[in-house]
């Protein structure tokens, strides 16, 4: 935990609960957008920021996989 705590504060994230940390480990995909009230209102990606650690998933698949799980009226 102590190991993923400093990568997540090199990428300047806070973390209020260590459990979350945990949490965090046991994901296989996180997708997040703002709520629009500062932007665009329209979900960007950007392919730099995507990581990847499952073999024989590469970034294409990731985009892919996030699209099947969004609902088609967003």
């Amino acid at each position: 935990m102590a190991i993923g705590s400093h990568r997540l504060s090199q990428q300047g994230a806070i973390m209020k609960r260590k459990t979350a940390i945990e949490e965090m480990a046991g994901m296989n995909v996180l997708c997040s957008d703002k709520t629009g009230t500062l932007t665009l209102n329209k979900l960007s990606i950007d392919k730099n920021f995507i990581e990847v650690f499952a073999k024989g998933v590469n970034k294409e698949h990731v985009i892919l996989f996030a699209a099947w799980a969004s609902r088609t009226e967003n």
